[in-house]
């Protein structure tokens, strides 16, 4: 009669965490998220950037509340209400779950280089010369007759120039 062999559990070797505790310069650990301005994530960069008069009613909404985090509830109503195709795009519905899910923290905060910037001045300038030319007739009027009709149009300059 053959006897039986007897395996032995294979020795589990200590982890690296385990052993050395983790140190400040590793930096943060991998898959974990760290809370940004509102201006910094996705959701909110696209909003200061590409839909400015959206951003700058949210702020409106917002201003007493410090920090600057409107609820994703009410960026979605705005959208809806919103004529402006960038609220139409694929684009836009990730960034607002990603905001629904996870709110402002995020893995990496977006910040404005040199190049973002000049990508994001050539559509707001080609959003404005679009919304001019496709509602020139009703700008004139509102010029003409509007009461404050003076303002009017220095006031949306000073909305899309306006730095937060």
């Amino acid at each position: 009669m053959k006897q039986k062999r007897i395996r032995r559990q294979p020795q589990k070797k200590p982890s690296f965490r385990g052993t050395n505790p983790r140190k400040r310069e590793d930096g943060r650990p991998q898959g974990t998220f760290k809370r940004f301005p509102f201006d910094q994530t996705r959701i909110g960069f696209m909003l200061r950037y590409e839909m400015p008069v959206v951003y700058h009613l949210l702020r409106r909404l917002y201003d007493r509340q410090q920090p600057f985090e409107p609820d994703w509830h009410v960026i979605e109503l705005v959208a809806e209400a919103s004529k402006d195709p960038s609220f139409r795009k694929a684009k836009f519905s990730r960034y607002l779950d990603e905001y629904r899910r996870n709110g402002v923290y995020c893995r990496r905060g977006k910040r404005l280089t040199p190049g973002r910037k000049t990508y994001y001045e050539g559509i707001r300038r080609r959003k404005t010369e679009e919304y001019i030319r496709q509602n020139r007739r009703k700008l004139l009027f509102e010029r003409r007759n509007g009461p404050g009709s003076d303002k009017l149009p220095g006031e949306i300059k000073n909305i899309l120039k306006m730095k937060w």
